[in-house]
């Protein structure tokens, strides 16, 4: 009986993540635009204009990206020094000077011919390395409820979806965070699972409670866990 390849064969095709700078945003563009028309929901993704990819090529921002026999196949943008504008930690409260010091995972794609390879996680996990590299307190993004296999990757990783906002021009989008200063302990003890339907969503979080991991066709909610 064949079995699937081992998790290390399949990571062999692709080479390692490579920081990507402004003569590659040609190919960015191309691959976000493939993705993009490869989803039932377009508005799964964020149509994101040339001039954003533009600027996360360029200091102080990254963004990575994977290639497989030297086609880009995948890539993570990271945000730093984000205005509080388009910062996610306005939408936290967060202080200015807290503004200051998160590290925005700001969109990643795969090239659909590769969804089922782990380079999204990949890429998960590299840009919250290069935020705690550079002295991040907190790391935040949003993914489209429905886009489980997003957020599926950022709560492996440590974040949790604290909230549901309006963003984008008018799209619904799970707010994700990790805070390396303070990190939250979720009670999964008393979880529970909640569809992943905007007013249900909303109602558990306005009792306090957060995205940990994928249940079923649903999210798991939990509380924190109460101090003795």
């Amino acid at each position: 009986m064949k079995g699937r390849r081992p998790e290390s064969a399949v990571a062999a095709q692709f080479q390692d993540i490579r920081l990507l700078d402004p003569a590659d945003l040609d190919a960015v563009l191309a691959l976000q635009k493939r993705v993009r028309e490869s989803l039932p929901d377009p508005s799964l993704l964020a149509d994101d204009p040339p001039e954003f990819f533009a600027r996360h090529l360029s200091r102080p921002n990254l963004i990575g990206g994977i290639e497989r026999q030297g086609r880009l196949v995948a890539f993570g943008v990271l945000a730093f020094a984000v205005p509080a504008a388009q910062n996610f930690g306005t939408h936290l409260a967060f202080a200015p000077p807290r503004l200051a010091t998160v590290g925005q995972l700001d969109g990643a794609v795969v090239d659909p011919d590769f969804r089922s390879a782990g380079l999204h996680a990949r890429l998960v996990r590299w840009r919250i390395g290069e935020a705690i590299a550079r002295q991040c307190r907190d790391v935040l993004s949003t993914a489209a409820p429905l886009n489980v296999a997003s957020w599926r990757n950022m709560v492996r990783y440590g974040m949790h979806a604290v909230a549901l906002r309006t963003l984008f021009g008018g799209l619904q989008r799970l707010l994700l965070h990790r805070d390396f200063l303070h990190p939250r302990v979720p009670d999964r003890a008393a979880a529970r699972i909640c569809p992943l339907e905007a007013e249900a969503l909303t109602a558990e979080f306005a009792q306090g409670r957060i995205g940990v991991a994928v249940a079923g066709r649903g999210m798991l909610m939990a509380p924190f866990v109460k101090e003795s």
